[in-house]
């Protein structure tokens, strides 16, 4: 929470920080870049989930400045269709914690904003509102778990008729004593696909990644974790939605029209 800032790293060493040992030896990255343009990159490339909040309020100012932000994202023919709810009240945001995964990151971070339908519109909303706050210094953290008991959250958070809530993001300063590095994603050629769909390395890009993020989880302590690909296919095998499956039927209580 101190004012002190580190210099900015090139943006050769952040990429490589993120893909760690899977980085395309022939990656063509621009080594020209103005400060305020590498600034804003590395506000992208460093991200970190953060579950570990200081309750410290955050000022007046922050969340007038994140809805700008938010509300400064593409917009679907301009329809601007997407609605922001600020949690702060500490009974209310702990009754909305409970009907969200009861995580307790939600109880200590001193905003919760919960971004309703529609699904485009909020989720790019939701991604400028999360840069803008990591830009201030911020930690933030993307709440899937507000779609578990729908049912009962609509109603707690007094939604009118088609709207619905689909994420939400804790923010908050993170707790420095709790720190996890950037963690890896899939190697860049499991994601980008040259003209045509090529999947020939799929299977040795997932053995490279299950043994990246195992070494990652191994280093900051995370034992006992299943490799990704095995997490992946149990997650999809078992169907433990805990609580989303019964989201249509709450969508059509909202006076969603599904066909």
């Amino acid at each position: 929470m101190g004012s002190h800032q580190e210099p900015i790293p090139t943006l050769s060493k952040m990429v490589s920080n993120r893909y760690k040992d899977t980085i395309p030896l022939d990656l063509d990255l621009d080594t020209s870049l103005a400060p305020s343009q590498l600034a804003t990159l590395s506000t992208i490339l460093t991200h970190r989930t953060i579950r570990s909040f200081h309750s410290t309020p955050l000022p007046s100012s922050t969340l007038p400045s994140l809805l700008a932000c938010a509300q400064s994202a593409s917009t679907s023919s301009m329809l601007q269709t997407y609605s922001i709810l600020a949690i702060r009240d500490p009974a209310h945001k702990a009754a909305v914690a409970q009907l969200s995964g009861n995580q307790p990151f939600l109880h200590s971070a001193p905003l919760f904003l919960i971004f309703c339908a529609d699904l485009i519109d909020a989720a790019i909303a939701g991604q400028n509102a999360a840069i803008a706050a990591e830009a201030l210094g911020l930690g933030v953290c993307y709440v899937g778990g507000v779609r578990n008991h729908a049912a009962e959250l609509t109603p707690l958070l007094r939604l009118p008729p088609r709207v619905f809530a689909l994420f939400g993001i804790a923010i908050g300063y993170a707790d420095s004593s709790v720190e996890e590095g950037v963690k890896p994603r899939l190697p860049m050629n499991e994601v980008l696909h040259m003209e045509t769909w090529d999947n020939s390395e799929q299977e040795r890009n997932v053995e490279r990644y299950d043994e990246l993020l195992g070494r990652h989880y191994h280093r900051y302590l995370k034992v006992g974790r299943k490799h990704w690909s095995e997490f992946v296919a149990r997650w999809h095998a078992d169907g433990g939605l805990e609580g989303r499956e019964h989201v249509r039927g709450v969508l059509e209580g909202q006076g969603f029209g599904l066909e």
